[in-house]
């Protein structure tokens, strides 16, 4: 009995050895590609240590691939979005990098290498250089089935060419075969779906050769896309889809092999998710949603964002392996900014917990489209705008933000108007504003451009011209008044000047017809009480007096007697008058004898003559 527990204890003890040992081999053949190792690969956790290039000659000719060229130029780009350094290289340079980075990142795009890396040889310089440790992606075609030469031609080498590079037969093919994604697929690749390939590498063809490799679609023992190691060798071919009809286009492609690059090969945080709006509303923040996801040990995080019309903004933070992080950064913006194309720029840097150093993993330039946080319509409320009048202007305001905007609008054009309308707060939702601009009197009649300028802070926000015609005057209703009173007043001026000097007239007729009536009758009278008694100045009524003598021959002798009175003589007395006048003044002059009648000069000398005679 004891010797049976002896037995019983002896062979658990072997079989717990043996599945001890098992694991640890297993463990270890795991970890020889697992980013936790030193393996060539999985030490690649420095942007620094990665040089990537990728394959792509115009002159050569890709047997199966259509999308050669649009997936190197898709590819370049969206590695260098990530800091990374990548270059395109030609057939007369690529063994160049070969050579100077014996554990770069090659990415062949056309499905055929040149003849100065593949020549169909047992130590060609690729084959060298994937042993030492170098990464080598492959699409598009049976990897080294063609040697390829620069004037486009492509010359058949077989299926002997991967045997002879990967020193192993592995190869299946089958045309148009489905394949599933697998659970490390899925993972490494999270876009990718099921679809089809016509080369394919044996699961049980590697491991009876005893090859790592991470298979990522699968169809019973055919795997594609397919990561593997070379036998004997140090490096990584990495196989992406190889389908003589095309089926997938370069964005997949592109996609699928740099979500092997930045989930599987790069042992650092990656941003795993990038978000933005690529047009903003003024005034509204601008969400951005970045997602860090971090394989390794723990890392702090430095995420700045900088731009012309935002304030700048940072970010810092811890993150633990396995973690991820999902940022949503809101970024305002900066005063006087206005509607305009400006751009973003994020960039992201990290300081690793263990030995200290920086990593600048990822920048990016965002273009973005800030536009007007409202909708505005104009109208005029009348189209008979005239000189003198008010021109009503409706301003039909869309505020599509939840916040109000204060603005300021000036109206103005180079003939007549210039108003300005300050602090006018613009609710969310529909705002209606009544606009009032006077149209001065003297403006011309005619088109004219009206301009009106919306500004926020003193920055403008919104310019528009809008044509207007400015009516004659005489639409204007107040001119048309005014005019209208103007005539009445007029009419009325010009019929009492009328009636003054009809009344005036008869007046002066009356007082001429009793003035002569009474000088024929007296003879003699006043002037100064004729004047009191008829409200007449004394100076009008000489004037009137020669009026009088010049219509009224009975009155041509009228003489004045002395500064008041006349005195009305015949032609006899008059003669008399004068005579005795003249011989008691003995030195009296013509002009002073002049002024004692309303006689003419040449009848005052004719009579003056027939006197002496």
């Amino acid at each position: 009995m004891k010797k049976q527990k002896s037995l019983a204890v002896k062979i658990l003890i072997f079989v717990l050895l043996v599945s001890l040992l098992t694991n640890i081999y297993n463990l270890a053949f795991f970890n020889l590609f697992n980013r936790n190792t030193n393996t060539n690969l999985s030490s690649k956790n420095s942007h620094g240590a990665i040089k990537f290039a990728i394959f792509y000659d115009n002159n050569y000719t890709a047997p199966w691939i259509s999308y050669s060229e649009d997936l190197a130029l898709l590819m370049r780009d969206t590695i260098i979005n990530y800091s990374l350094d990548c270059s395109i290289y030609n057939g007369g340079n690529i063994s160049d990098f070969i050579i100077d980075n014996p554990q770069g990142i090659l990415i062949n795009t056309m499905g055929i290498l040149p003849y100065s890396l593949w020549n169909g040889s047992e130590n060609s310089l690729i084959e060298s250089w994937l042993d030492s440790g170098g990464v080598l992606f492959w699409t598009g075609c049976e990897e080294f089935y063609w040697l390829s030469y620069p004037n486009g031609t492509n010359v058949k080498y077989g299926h002997e060419g991967s045997i002879k590079v990967m020193d192993m037969e592995y190869l299946t093919v089958r045309s148009n075969q489905y394949v599933e994604p697998t659970n490390s697929g899925s993972f490494y690749i999270p876009e990718i779906t099921s679809h089809t390939s016509d080369i394919f590498s044996s699961m049980e063809s590697l491991e009876d050769n005893s090859i790592y490799y991470e298979a990522y679609c699968l169809n019973g023992d055919l795997a594609d896309p397919i990561l593997m190691q070379p036998k004997n060798g140090n490096g990584y071919l990495i196989r992406v889809h190889a389908d003589w009809i095309d089926t997938l286009n370069a964005e997949i492609i592109n996609n699928w092999i740099f979500s092997i690059i930045k989930n599987r090969i790069i042992n650092t945080p990656i941003i795993k998710t990038f978000s933005s709006d690529n047009q903003v509303y003024l005034f509204e923040p601008l969400d951005i949603n970045l997602q860090l996801f971090n394989y390794n040990h723990s890392y702090r995080y430095n995420i700045t964002i900088k731009s012309n019309s935002f304030e700048k903004k940072e970010i810092e933070g811890l993150i633990e392996a396995n973690q991820t992080r999902n940022l949503n950064i809101s970024i305002s913006f900066k005063e006087k900014t206005g509607p305009k194309s400006d751009s973003i720029l994020v960039f992201v840097i990290l300081n690793d917990t263990m030995n200290g150093d920086i990593l600048y993993i990822y920048n990016r330039n965002i273009s973005i489209n800030i536009i007007l946080p409202f909708q505005i319509n104009l109208s005029f409320t009348s189209d008979d705008i005239f000189p003198g009048g008010v021109n009503e202007l409706i301003l039909l305001i869309n505020n599509c933000i939840d916040i109000d905007i204060e603005i300021s609008v000036l109206i103005f054009s180079s003939n007549y108007i210039y108003e300005t309308y300050d602090s006018l707060i613009i609710k969310p939702g529909f705002n209606q504003i009544e606009l009032k601009t006077n149209i001065p009197w003297i403006t011309k009649t005619g088109n004219v451009s009206v301009k009106i300028v919306i500004y926020h802070n003193a920055k403008t926000l919104y310019t528009t011209e809008t044509p207007l015609f400015i009516g004659s005057i005489n639409q204007n209703p107040i001119f048309i008044l005014f005019t209208i009173l103007i005539l009445l007043l007029s009419v009325v001026i010009i019929s009492i000047f009328i009636i003054y000097k009809l009344r005036n007239k008869r007046n002066k007729e009356k007082i001429s017809e009793e003035l002569i009536n009474q000088i024929i009758e007296k003879k003699s009278i006043s002037i100064s009480s004729y004047c009191n008694r008829n409200n007449i100045s004394f100076k009008k009524i000489n004037i009137f007096i020669k009026k009088l003598i010049d219509n009224n021959k009975k009155l041509k002798y009228l003489t004045k007697f002395d500064e008041d009175r006349i005195i009305l003589y015949t032609k006899d007395e008059f003669r008399k008058y004068i005579k005795k006048y003249i011989l008691k003044n003995d030195n009296i002059t013509f002009s002073e004898l002049k002024s004692r009648t309303f006689l003419e000069e040449e009848e005052l000398e004719h009579l003056l003559k027939e006197l002496i005679n």
